[in-house]
């Protein structure tokens, strides 16, 4: 079974001085357990999920998780079934979405933003600094869903080790 662990990512609960914007306050992290909760509790009535294989995920440490991206159900649903609260790569649109109202949201399910318009230097510098940091981030390698049968990660074998 995996129950919601919640973590501070600063100890005083509040951003440190000169902290990323997407860096979280404590009651983030709160949000971001009770949603975990939330889903968990749906994917676990609606879809009779069980997970396998929870000896294998480490408990500490930085972390580099790349996924495969077929569904816009990967994100949530991976979410709730790690064993950590992770730091999310999204794309940069997503905090557009609703004239940035969003914005928030996706900064208390910890992601950062992406542009991918471009080679995003301040995006490769947060996973450094969060890795550094001993956090989990998560990647969708292939940079948005793929619903045909082609996968960067099943042509790239290296990402799987």
């Amino acid at each position: 079974m995996v129950s919601p662990t919640l973590q501070q990512t600063n100890p005083s609960g509040k951003p440190s001085e000169g902290a990323p914007p997407h860096t979280s306050p404590g009651w983030h992290d709160l949000v971001y357990g009770v949603f975990r909760a939330l889903l968990i509790a749906m994917f676990r009535v609606f879809f009779r999920v069980r997970v396998t294989g929870r000896a294998h995920c480490p408990r500490n440490g930085p972390l580099l998780v790349v996924c495969n991206h077929l569904s816009e159900w990967d994100p949530p649903f991976l979410g709730a079934f790690i064993p950590w609260q992770a730091h999310w790569l999204a794309k940069i649109e997503l905090f557009d979405l609703l004239g940035g109202r969003m914005r928030g949201f996706f900064r208390m399910l910890h992601c950062v933003p992406v542009d991918r318009r471009r080679a995003d230097l301040s995006a490769v510098k947060e996973i450094a600094r969060l890795l550094r940091g001993r956090r989990p981030v998560v990647v969708f390698a292939e940079g948005g869903t793929r619903t045909d049968a082609t996968s960067l990660l099943g042509a790239a074998p290296e990402l799987k080790e």
